[in-house]
This record gives structure tokens, sequence and C-alpha cells, in this order.
């Protein structure tokens, strides 16, 4: 048998029930890791004692059978994150204390809480209501500790705003707090291992069209989304892991009906928001072409013709369309020579003949 004595300070002291609880699950968790160990689901009384504020509990958890070094490491790796600290000859009242204050998950360097705002978004025209659905869903995951988990996913055709907004809720959050991930390229070994080592979980997840990820790397995403928040591996080598990861998961989808059919709905079933980016209107379109052009210092005057071309041409309101044109054409499209290029092609592309009267007025409109 092997007796290990732990002590915790505890701030806000609500009893031994909690605290009982809270040390056996995280206790169960490593034995699940392992075989031969045994352990009778109980701990020695807790004691307790006021120390500068804090009440210090401490309380003694037996192990009979094949308790190996690796074990004792692996149980006070997976104590410490709640506070729980080995007693020993050099440990202190004062350190258990000093240990409380302390934030377990952080790394060495200071993380910031979440700040959210809508200054990251400032340059996102006409998406003032979709992304105010997306951040009270944030709001409400920070405020309830991340418990209220309501992932959401952004839908809509491409070019559409969704990845920007994705991009710019990951510039909000911060590195500390958001894993991005790209869809198609995300796989089950990759994210188990992610999420599984990682020393600290960041609390948000943000996917790049998730509808594109194979169906058979999608379980451990189940994991995370399921109302116990957490990612389970059972392998023959390492046997059964487990960790909490209660995370919100914000996600973009081009292909709506593909992504509400993977795993016969299951996947889709754990999201609680669907929100709809449309096609920009015209005068949404001409925003975002003028601010590509101030970003290289072009001509305002550009914006229109691009815009014409693809909406009279060929029927084209996809921003990044109307961006290439602009943006490739520049004076081009000024005096026509850049437009007479593109209309020619496009219509031999499609095995029609140049309508002239339609090219005459495209360059003329622009003289």
């Amino acid at each position: 048998m092997i007796q290990i004595t732990l002590k915790k300070a505890v701030r806000d002291y609500t009893g031994i029930a909690p605290l009982r609880k809270e040390l056996n699950g995280r206790i169960r968790l490593v034995l699940d890791t392992v075989s031969g160990v045994i352990y009778d689901g109980r701990a020695a009384a807790f004691l307790t004692d006021a120390v500068d504020g804090s009440v210090v509990v401490t309380t003694t958890v037996s192990f009979d059978g094949n308790v190996t070094e690796q074990f004792v490491s692996d149980l006070l790796a997976a104590l410490l994150p709640a506070g729980w600290l080995q007693v020993t000859e050099a440990l202190l009242e004062q350190e258990v204390v000093e240990a409380a204050t302390a934030d377990p998950e952080s790394t060495e360097e200071s993380i910031e809480p979440v700040r959210i705002s809508t200054e990251p978004f400032s340059h996102i025209f006409d998406r003032e209501n979709q992304i105010q659905i997306l951040l009270s869903s944030v709001q409400a995951f920070v405020d309830s500790g991340h418990q209220s988990r309501f992932h959401s996913i952004m839908w809509g055709p491409p070019g559409c705003g969704k990845t920007e907004t994705l991009r710019s809720i990951a510039k909000m959050l911060g590195p500390h707090h958001a894993t991005m991930l790209d869809g198609p390229s995300t796989t089950k070994a990759g994210a188990e291992q992610l999420f599984l080592n990682a020393d600290r979980i960041k609390p948000f997840v943000l996917v790049e069209e998730i509808e594109k990820m194979q169906p058979h790397h999608m379980l451990w995403l189940l994991q995370l989304l399921d109302e116990r928040g957490e990612i389970r591996k059972t392998t023959a080598k390492h046997g059964h892991q487990q960790r909490e990861a209660r995370v919100l998961c914000i996600a973009t989808v081009n292909d709506l009906e593909k992504f509400r059919t993977l795993m016969h709905g299951a996947l889709s079933s754990r999201f609680a928001h669907e929100v709809f980016f449309p096609r920009p209107d015209n005068n949404t379109l001409r925003k975002i072409v003028l601010r590509e052009i101030e970003k290289v210092g072009g001509n305002p005057a550009w914006a229109e013709p691009a815009i014409n071309y693809c909406a009279f041409v060929e029927n084209n309101t996809d921003p990044r369309r109307l961006v290439s044109v602009c943006l490739s054409g520049r004076d081009g499209l000024l005096d026509g020579t850049y437009l007479r290029a593109l209309y020619t092609n496009y219509m031999l592309s499609r095995g029609s003949t140049v309508d002239a009267e339609l090219l005459s007025k495209l360059i003329g409109e622009q003289k």
C-alpha cells in the first residue's frame, strides 16, 4: 500500500463534499489510464486550518496493487491543476496558499481575459446582425464560466464574408484563447493529439469549412461539442485517455445541406445557431471594392467599370471576382483596353460571338 498526503488552499470554502468529489473525480481519470491499481474511492478525514484568509485542507489517499512511480507522477500532475499539492517536508503552508491564487492552466506569461469588441470587425460591411449573434454566444460562454455553450456556424455562398468574420473573431479572442482549424486538412489523430497533449486547452475552436472534414475524422469534434465537453481516446498502447474540454465552436459552412447530413445529422444538431451570410448588395460591393483600392493606393474610378462588367457580362456578384478585375485592370478599365480583353476572352470561352454593341457600350461609358 502507498499513501499520499495532499493539501489544498481554498479561498471560497463551502464544505468538504465538493472537495471530496473533485479529488475523487481527478483520481478516477488517472485510474482509467492504468490497470492493476486499486483505490477504494475514499480519502481519509479532511483536516482544515485557516491560513492567511484561506482554508487549507489536508487529506490522505491510499492505493494498493501495481502502484508505480509513473502512476504517482501522473496522479500528481492531474491533481496540480486543481490546486492539490503533495505534502513533503519542504512544503510550507504559505506555498499551499500561494498555489491557490495562481492560475494552474496558464503558461508562464500572463494571459489576458477575453475582451469582446466590435472593433476587429470594422472593415466588414453589412454584417452587423450576423456579428451580433455570434458575439452574443461568445459573451454568454464567457459570462457563464464556459457552461453556456451555444455553438454557431456561418453559412452561405463563397465570398460573403464568412472567412473574414471568422478571422476577425480569432483576432478579437487572441492566440491564447482560440484554436484555428482548417476542416479539409484536420484529421482525427491530429486533433486528438492537439487537445489531449496541450498544456492548456484554449476555450474557443474556430473551424474553416467544417463540412469538408472527412466524416471518419469528426468523432473527436462530436465529443467536444457534446454536453459533457470532453475528449476521449482508447488505444492498446496508451489505454484510455480522457480530458475535459469545454470549448465553444464557431465554424464556416459553404454547403449547408451537406453539413446537415454529416453523420446522419449528429454534427449539425450540436450547433445552436445557423447564421446566414447572403451575397452583398450593390452598395456593399462598391464599399468592398473601394476598400481594396484604398489599400493599394489606387484610383477610386476603377470601381464602377469593374462592377458594371461583372454585373452585365459575367452576372457575377462574388466580391473576390470584382476585386480581382478591379486591381488587375486598373487604368485599363478606364481606357477600355482591359474591358475589351476581358469581354472578348469571356465570350470565346463560351463559344459565343462578341456582342459589338455591348462591348462598345462597356468601353464607351468609360471614355
